[in-house]
């Protein structure tokens, strides 16, 4: 992804207190704790190296200039290509950015191969990072990265895109050490899968789209499963960014890949981020239109 933006521009999409509030009756009391979202949703993203990172925000809030940039101690970085996927491989812990807070839908786009057809699913992938939900107790800051395991996984097929969706837990949460499997979810979180499956089911539904469908039925696999998923999709990175494979407009700049062709030095990206849109006061959110109703959960029309 390009650095000028290392996390792309903010979509307007918003929930309204009251459809929050509905939300809240539908949905077990556990996720609510310090005012929780309903799930953290982030990328996975790839390499080696571990180094401290912190955030720039630039642009306006809950505007379409709104930028997100990383840097390090060196300078900016890429948050898909700069940020090692491992921090700890020995344990299977992950670095995780984070996205979308739970109870927030303002989605920060930021590589599922899509020329290749998955064995699992039968339908391609759908060129974005993959998608990792964070089910504890803490609710984290956008732009967070966060260390997690992984539980399991279920199959979305998001418009004839295979789309996969990564359970995993913090490892500083308190219940982490408790939990090490898809089942475990249940036992420790019980009704968060069944509702997972049903949000996503229907959550384009007020843009007028049909339900999304899932592989498998919908079944939860194992953390095992999951691994190999997350390992497989690593491997496509590597030829994505090495050239070896087409990312179409994917940007694959980055400042720390030896061998990789779309290597930047650090003076340009520093460039970039001096170029970024100037802060500016947040704009206000839009009311909600309409409220679609479900058995099990809400969706806002906007």
């Amino acid at each position: 992804m390009a650095l000028s933006r290392v996390v792309l521009s903010l979509l307007k999409l918003k929930v309204s207190y009251s459809c929050q509030l509905e939300l809240r009756k539908s949905i077990p009391k556990y996720f609510f704790n310090n005012n929780t979202r309903l799930i953290s949703t982030a990328a996975i993203i790839d390499k080696t190296k571990k180094m401290p990172f912190e955030t720039v925000e630039a642009g306006t809030p809950n505007g379409d200039d709104f930028r997100i940039y990383y840097k390090n101690e060196n300078g900016p970085v890429s948050p898909l290509h700069d940020i090692p996927l491992y921090a700890d491989p020995a344990n299977n812990v992950f670095n995780m950015v984070v996205e979308i807070p739970r109870w927030t839908n303002a989605k920060m786009e930021t590589w599922e191969n899509p020329a290749h057809v998955d064995s699992h699913t039968n339908h391609k992938g759908d060129n974005d990072p993959i998608d990792v939900l964070e089910i504890g107790h803490r609710v984290a800051k956008r732009g967070e990265i966060i260390q997690v395991k992984v539980l399991g996984t279920i199959a979305l097929i998001d418009e004839g895109e295979t789309d996969w969706k990564i359970f995993t837990i913090d490892v500083n949460d308190p219940q982490a050490q408790q939990m090490n499997d898809i089942n475990d979810v249940e036992k420790f979180f019980p009704g968060l899968l069944k509702a997972s499956v049903e949000w996503f089911k229907i959550y384009k539904i007020p843009d007028g789209k049909p339900e999304n469908k899932f592989a498998f039925n919908g079944e939860a696999k194992n953390s095992e499963f999951a691994l190999n998923i997350v390992r497989e999709t690593h491997k496509f990175w590597n030829g994505l960014i090495k050239k070896e494979l087409d990312g179409g407009k994917l940007s694959c700049s980055n400042v720390s890949i030896e061998g990789s062709p779309f290597k930047i030095g650090l003076d340009e990206a520093n460039n970039i981020l001096n170029q970024a849109p100037k802060p500016g006061t947040a704009k206000g959110i839009d009311s909600i239109g309409k409220i679609f109703f479900n058995s099990k959960l809400i969706v806002g029309l906007y």
